[in-house]
């Protein structure tokens, strides 16, 4: 029985005989889960030692310490709240107060970026809302004059 494989020698997804699905994304094999679970015990330690060789004041390693950082430290949250209040009134006018915080470093250029397109999304629903609207009101029209 033969496997199809990319330029590589990687399976391909969905061409493995007894696992066509593949392995779950993320998901440990057996001897990975076992050095893990041995390691927990002295995660404290290892940490310990890691952070005295990265600040070593004779030799510091500014590769483990950036290696600790990037692992030990939780990355930037890319989905977070923002608080900034929109002000009643038109929906350019809510632009306008979004650019206006963006300019006066209230708010970063990626978050105004997102609410500008919630604004524009907003937008949107409106407008398909108020076409409905306006289609039922032609349609009573048109079945009042029949």
């Amino acid at each position: 029985m033969t496997v199809a494989r990319d330029a590589l020698g990687r399976v391909l997804p969905g061409s493995a005989p007894l696992n066509p699905a593949g392995r779950p994304i993320g998901s440990r094999g057996r001897r990975g889960r076992e050095l893990l679970a041995q390691l927990e015990p002295m995660g404290v330690l290892l940490l310990s030692k890691a952070v005295a060789v990265a600040l070593d004041e004779k030799n510091p390693d500014s590769f483990v310490l950036r290696d600790l950082l990037s692992r030990c430290l939780p990355p930037p949250e890319k989905h977070h709240t923002v608080e900034f209040a929109l002000p009643d009134g038109t929906l350019a006018e809510q632009s306008a107060a979004i650019l206006a915080a963006v300019s006066a470093g209230e708010l970063t250029p990626a978050e105004g970026d997102h609410l500008a397109a919630m604004l524009a999304s907003h937008a949107r629903v409106i407008e398909v809302h108020e076409y409905g609207a306006r289609l039922d009101a032609v349609e009573r029209a048109l079945q009042e004059r029949k």
